[in-house]
């Protein structure tokens, strides 16, 4: 059994992995680390490996001296960077959920988030969690960066076109993303207040303002070298829970049918345990579809020369915990589905 611990367990993001981690059949958790509330007792959830069972929250220096394996981070950005390089230091692998890690260095991280990088020397130790695009180099990896959810759903939309050659170089992509409101954390702001969500929906950072669009030009850009199109974004809030869903409008050098767009991604992801592609061009995917799942559901559209692409998935789900424990599942070595063919929602 593999040791882990989950530090910042008691946001959206650690709770998810709370639950996905203690079915898991290669798993034991042996630390709980919170900021905010040590010594809280939390209950685990009696999965059919195990009898229901207790852990106390510890501080996450206290959860740093125990015998793990592994170690998931989900804090706030720029306060876990430090505790990953404890761990690192104390041969205990690394999955971050934050963006300490996401760019490729710690001038980047500066230009985007503001600040010094607390630890830039770990930064070669790091490698970007998308396994669908990166599979190769997440095998076995010391440390992995999680990405964000907004820049997951753009990556696996614009990676087949991509891959084809189809796309207009230089020419803007157009992104159009709403996300449930648990994608802004646990902690409430003047925004993310019911009061403020309920029976609303608020487009925010348009542009080319928002901190993920460097981080999907980014990605696009190691997988494919030739990338040279401009994102622009519109994220917004809307009132729900959890859900992500990306209506991306690709410019393409040639008008493709809805044949040959569909057979582009039929190609590009039959082999991928956690993507489905809706193909006929009517079909469009929906929250409910991929609540609680690792999944992300795909619907494609061709629109003369542009492609329209449209996916889903859960943002605590595959855009957060569950796309850690994939991660994870590649870092050890396991089966990459290991605790994540299982569903069932927890907020």
């Amino acid at each position: 059994m593999v040791k882990v611990g989950i530090l910042g367990a008691t946001g959206y993001t650690g709770n998810e992995l709370i639950h996905l981690l203690d079915r898991h059949p290669q798993v034991e958790i042996v630390a709980l680390g919170s900021q905010s509330q040590p010594g809280v007792e939390i209950t685990l959830p009696a999965h059919s490996k195990i009898k229901q069972r207790t852990l106390q929250l510890k501080t996450i220096e206290e959860s740093l001296q125990c015998q793990m394996d592994v170690a998931f981070l989900c804090m706030s950005h720029g306060v876990g960077a430090n505790i990953a390089a404890e761990a690192l230091k104390a041969n205990i692998k690394v999955i971050d959920l934050s963006a300490d890690y996401r760019l490729k260095s710690a001038d980047h991280f500066k230009s985007i988030y503001g600040g010094e990088h607390p630890s830039p020397e770990s930064f070669e130790h790091f490698t970007y969690g998308l396994p669908e695009l990166f599979r190769e180099n997440i095998r076995g990896a010391r440390a992995c960066a999680n990405p964000g959810c907004y820049p997951t759903t753009v990556a696996l939309a614009l990676a087949p076109l991509l891959k084809s050659g189809n796309v207009t170089a230089n020419a803007p992509i157009i992104v159009d993303a709403k996300s449930g409101v648990s994608g802004a954390g646990r902690k409430p702001t003047d925004n993310t207040h019911f009061i403020a969500v309920h029976e609303n929906f608020r487009p925010y950072n348009v542009g080319r303002t928002h901190r993920h669009v460097p981080e999907m030009e980014q990605t696009l850009s190691d997988f494919s070298p030739n990338f040279s199109n401009h994102i622009l974004f519109t994220p917004g809030v809307l009132p729900v829970t959890r859900g992500m869903m990306s209506s991306v409008y690709v410019p393409l050098s040639a008008a493709l049918s809805q044949t040959q767009l569909a057979n582009i991604f039929q190609e590009f992801y039959s082999d991928e345990p956690f993507v489905s592609v809706l193909t006929d061009g009517r079909s469009t995917p929906d929250f409910t579809a991929v609540r609680s799942t690792n999944g992300a559901l795909i619907s494609v559209h061709a629109a003369n020369q542009t492609a329209i692409v449209i996916v889903a998935i859960d943002n605590l789900g595959k855009g957060a915990s569950g796309q850690a424990v994939q991660n994870f599942n590649l870092m050890m070595g396991f089966e990459e589905t290991d605790g994540l063919r299982q569903t069932n929602a927890y907020h």
